[in-house]
């Protein structure tokens, strides 16, 4: 049972790191590439996300053997059950109180303002409902999405959040959101899958105000008066992605809005190389079972290696070889 705590707890700590090691990678490239196109920042994000779920499987692949630890493999193992344990639970319960939220809302029967919301790409099958509540408008449910808006707000209001959430559902984020939040339930010990998520989501909203100004034809001060006007009404639950954000999220959306850009033609090219190094160890396991010993003053080359009682190879020097 030690050697099987020591192994989980050697997958553990070496995915967290390899997943670490990339994350941080990821967030200083965003960092120094502010005009990086919002849809490149998304798909280098569920880059991460994916790594964070591959990790274990890679490092069993790429081959490391796991040191013994004892007892503290067993507190690592214990711990992370622990922090996994308390994330899937937080889960649960976001999604319970999506449940209780969506049964207070009504159908939409104003057929204007639906008319309005499937103009601008809304599908066929997602139920346009209002909500009485003061809060901003978002999509909600995995299998069957539905729209949300606050009852009276105005036709272009209407117009620009439904291209919004439209978009959430052309880009495929319910269910990126839903593995971001799986792997930070599972990763709640490491900041870096904190990052992930938060980073993640920002950028899926960034990618979503632009599609959202191309599907409308509206200015940015327009876009951005909107995002303000529905500012205080926060909805943090993960089923859904709303046109939300605290005062430096909607600082960072409002200023993505003003130098929004497409993906350009290096944008295939980026996504390649994250997907590819999303799939690969980090590091490669350190081969102990060589060892060279040679004499110094010698200076020749090694040409034989004899295999002795311990697991090191000695070379034997030319110059102390024996013909037998």
């Amino acid at each position: 049972m030690t050697a099987l705590a020591d192994w989980l707890a050697y997958i553990l700590w070496q995915s967290s790191l390899e997943s670490g090691v990339f994350a941080l990678v990821v967030w200083v490239l965003s960092g120094c590439l502010p005009r990086l196109p919002a849809l490149t920042r998304v798909w280098l994000w569920r880059a991460v996300a994916l790594r964070f779920v591959l990790g274990p499987a890679l490092v069993v692949v790429a081959g490391h053997r796991a040191q013994p630890a004892g007892s503290l493999s067993w507190l690592v193992v214990v711990l992370t059950s622990m922090t996994a344990v308390v994330g899937l639970t937080r889960l649960m319960f976001d999604a319970r109180l999506m449940r209780q939220r969506l049964t207070a809302t009504t159908l939409c029967d104003v057929w204007d303002t639906v008319r309005s919301a499937r103009n601008v790409g809304l599908p066929q099958g997602v139920q346009v409902r209002w909500t009485s509540a003061h809060e901003s408008p978002y999509i909600a449910g995995w299998r069957e999405p539905v729209l949300v808006l606050p009852r009276g707000a105005s036709r272009e209001l209407v117009t620009m959040a439904a291209a919004h959430e439209a978009a959430h559902l052309k880009h495929g984020d319910l269910a990126w959101n839903a593995l971001a939040a799986a792997v930070e339930s599972m990763f709640l010990f490491h900041p870096l899958a904190w990052v992930m998520r938060h980073e993640l989501s920002l950028a899926q909203e960034t990618a979503c105000d632009a599609a959202a100004m191309q599907a409308t034809g509206v200015r940015p001060q327009q876009y951005c008066e909107m995002l303000v006007a529905f500012a205080l009404g926060r909805t943090p639950c993960w089923t859904e992605t709303a046109l939300q954000g605290t005062a430096a999220t909607l600082k960072r959306r409002i200023k993505h809005a003003y130098f929004a850009k497409g993906p350009g033609r290096q944008h295939s090219w980026a996504l390649v190389l994250a997907f590819g190094v999303a799939v690969m160890p980090v590091t490669r396991p350190a081969d102990t079972t060589k060892l060279t010993l040679g004499n110094r003053s010698g200076g020749g080359r090694f040409n034989r290696v004899i295999q002795v009682s311990s697991p090191v190879q000695v070379a034997i020097p030319t110059s102390n070889r024996t013909t037998p």
